[in-house]
């Protein structure tokens, strides 16, 4: 039995509205030619700007199915989904972006010591800010 198409929910508008918006405007979102994605931008720019939170769902998720390949219409229910869950969690979580090496690090150090990449942090850069040795400045700029 296939899964039930996903629809933006009073609860999800905002956070569907905050991906869908970004998704465009970076030009993230793969359409059959720019003629088509300028109809697209178009069309969601009217969908938002409903007056009423009813008329907005209503439109975007009219949006949705006109525009939005099954593939991305999965992205578009993990992004709000994860992102309201960070909303929920509010002060208790933060993400970052870090780069490619220092997460094989942080990975290397997660795995030995089989913690969180958290746990792995909070330790070992605390430990460090309680030292009061040195700065994180690199070497070559000293």
């Amino acid at each position: 039995m296939p899964r039930e198409e996903y629809s933006i929910t009073a609860d999800d508008e905002i956070h569907a509205t905050f991906y869908l918006g970004d998704r465009l405007r970076n030009r993230d979102l793969r359409f059959q030619d720019s003629d088509f994605y300028s109809s697209a931008e178009s069309d969601f720019q009217t969908a938002v700007d409903k007056k009423t939170a009813h008329a907005r769902i209503a439109a975007l998720n009219l949006w949705c199915k006109k525009y939005l390949s099954d593939a991305d219409s999965g992205k578009l229910k993990v992004a709000v989904r994860k992102r309201r869950e960070r909303w929920r969690r509010g002060d208790e979580q933060k993400t970052i972006t870090i780069s490619a090496k220092a997460h094989r690090v942080l990975t290397q150090i997660s795995k030995r010591d089989n913690v969180t990449f958290s746990q792995a942090m909070e330790n070992y850069l605390g430990k460090a800010l309680n030292s009061g040795r040195g700065t994180s400045k690199r070497r070559s700029e000293r």
